[in-house]
C-alpha cells in the first residue's frame, strides 16, 4: 500500500525534460563552482596587491601650481617639488631627507637662499615648509610662503642684493607703481596677527599701517594706480571701516 501511494505521488508530479540530477553530478558541480570562486578570489587579491599604494613615510608638502612651473610627481617626496622661471632665472624648492631648500639658478650657477627641516615631530619649533614661489613683476624679488607649527608667514627676497628684505605675515600682497611700493594685508588667525601695511622699496621701510585692532576681517585691493583700498569688518560683516590710501600723497582717506 505504501509503495502504491508513493508511485501515485510520483505520477502526479510534472515531468522534467532533464530528468533527476544524481548526487555525483551535484558534487561535481559544486567542485567546479568552488574552483571558479578560488580563481576569482586569487585574481582580485593579485590586482589589489599590485594597485594598492604601499604605505610610506611620505613628506607632506603643499605644491601649488604656478605659471611656468614644473612640479614633480615623485611620490617619495624627494627632489624638486616646485619650480618657477622668470627670463633666465629659475627658482625651485628641493626636498631631501626631511629637509627643504630654496635654490636660485642663473647662468652663473646655483645658490641656496633658504633651508629648514620639515620633520615636525622631531623639529617642531624649527620646522618650516616652503611653498608658493612667486617672482615680482620685474623679476627682482622672490616671494615665498612659510608654514610652521600653527603659523604661516612669508618672505620677500631681493635677488639683486641677495638678501631677505621682508619677513611678515602676508596674506594679500602686491607691488605698486613699478615696484616702488609693496603692500601686505593679513586677517588675524591662529598664530598670526592681522595687519594692513605698506612698505617703500627697495629697503622695504614700513611707511604706513592701518589700525586693525578692533576688526576680525581685513581685505586689501588696488582701487587704481595710486590707491589701495583697505576694508575691515567684524566676523559677521555687519560693521565696516573702509580706508583709501594714496601712494602719491602718503595719506589715508576714511570712506566709511
Amino acid at each position: 500500500m505504501d509503495n502504491q501511494q508513493f508511485q501515485q505521488t510520483n505520477i502526479n508530479q510534472p515531468s522534467s525534460p532533464i530528468g533527476p540530477i544524481k548526487r555525483g553530478g551535484i558534487k561535481f558541480g559544486l567542485s567546479i563552482a568552488i574552483v571558479v570562486i578560488c580563481l576569482v578570489a586569487t585574481a582580485v587579491a593579485v590586482y589589489w596587491i599590485k594597485t594598492e599604494p604601499v604605505e610610506q613615510n611620505l613628506v607632506n608638502v603643499s605644491v601649488p601650481k604656478t605659471n611656468k612651473s614644473n612640479v614633480s610627481d615623485n611620490l617619495s617626496g624627494e627632489g624638486i617639488i616646485e619650480q618657477i622661471e622668470f627670463q633666465n632665472v629659475i627658482a625651485y624648492i628641493k626636498v631631501s631627507k626631511n629637509w627643504n631648500y630654496i635654490i636660485i639658478k642663473t647662468a652663473e650657477g646655483e645658490r641656496e637662499i633658504a633651508n629648514a627641516p620639515i620633520d615636525f615631530e622631531k623639529y617642531m619649533n624649527e620646522s618650516k615648509r616652503f611653498s608658493g614661489l612667486t617672482f615680482s613683476p620685474s623679476g627682482r624679488y622672490l616671494i615665498y610662503d612659510i608654514t610652521g607649527w600653527e603659523w604661516t608667514g612669508g618672505y620677500v627676497y631681493d635677488l639683486t642684493e641677495e638678501k631677505i628684505v621682508l619677513n611678515a605675515t602676508i596674506g594679500a600682497i602686491g607691488f605698486v607703481d613699478n615696484e616702488k611700493f609693496f603692500y601686505a594685508c593679513q586677517t588675524p588667525g591662529m598664530g598670526t596677527t592681522g595687519h594692513a601695511s605698506i612698505y617703500k622699496t627697495p629697503d622695504f621701510k614700513l611707511i604706513y599701517t592701518a589700525d586693525v585692532s578692533k576688526w576680525q576681517q581685513i581685505h586689501c585691493e588696488i582701487k587704481d594706480s595710486d590707491t589701495l583700498r583697505i576694508t575691515m569688518s567684524d566676523d559677521a560683516r555687519t560693521k565696516f571701516r573702509i580706508i583709501d590710501y594714496s601712494f602719491s600723497t602718503g595719506r589715508e582717506n576714511i570712506i566709511q
